[in-house]
């Protein structure tokens, strides 16, 4: 078995995608070079078989409504934007490198897509921190630190920051002519200065 250590660059030879977790890539003539695989068997395997299979977890969760994250990633409308899996791949090792020990996927942008330039390594602990619970928290508290005579009940302002609106669309809605009494009902607690700090600005 041999293999090459050559650049990471995408092969227009290639003509199938991944499929299982021993994938094997068909080719159009010669085999291409590149350390994306090495050789082996009859066919290639690629060289970081976990990092593939991220990968398609992660494409799993953004497009098939049977896996179990699709429900906080595919129906939120978080998109794997790359055309493959290999793709993706590719443009990992290209721009971050191989998969650091210990090391997990993450999101620069937690509520962006799977996509170039949105993509980076972080340990467990950095990835927990940037979950969307962690984001609508530090988001909850800063608003209430920015707006605080908009006294949308706790469980209210919560709802609204989860289904995505800007901070300028809350207020814009509080600000909106209403049948209904708004901060009349429910607890409208004040912001931690120290979380609000966590939140990032868009």
């Amino acid at each position: 078995m041999s293999s090459s250590t050559t650049a990471y660059a995408p092969r227009p030879t290639i003509s199938s995608g991944l499929k299982g977790r021993r994938t094997r890539l068909k080719w159009d003539g010669p085999p291409p070079t590149g350390c994306v695989w090495h050789e082996f068997g009859h066919g290639l395997k690629l060289v970081h078989p976990s990092l593939a299979k991220r990968l398609t977890a992660a494409k799993q969760r953004c497009e098939n409504p049977k896996s179990p994250g699709f429900s906080t990633y595919g129906a939120k409308g978080v998109r794997f934007a790359f055309p493959t899996v290999l793709d993706a791949y590719i443009w990992v090792l290209e721009n971050l490198g191989p998969p650091p020990e210990g090391m997990e996927m993450d999101r620069v942008d937690n509520r962006g897509d799977y996509a170039p330039g949105n993509l980076r390594w972080s340990t467990k602990v950095q990835n927990r921190r940037h979950t969307s619970k962690t984001v609508n928290t530090a988001a909850f508290h800063r608003f209430r630190q920015t707006f605080p005579h908009i006294k949308y009940a706790d469980n209210t302002l919560k709802n609204l920051l989860s289904m995505g609106l800007t901070f300028e669309q809350i207020v814009a809605r509080w600000n909106s002519p209403s049948c209904k009494p708004k901060g009349v009902y429910g607890t409208c607690s004040t912001a931690d200065p120290f979380i609000a700090s966590l939140h990032k600005d868009d």
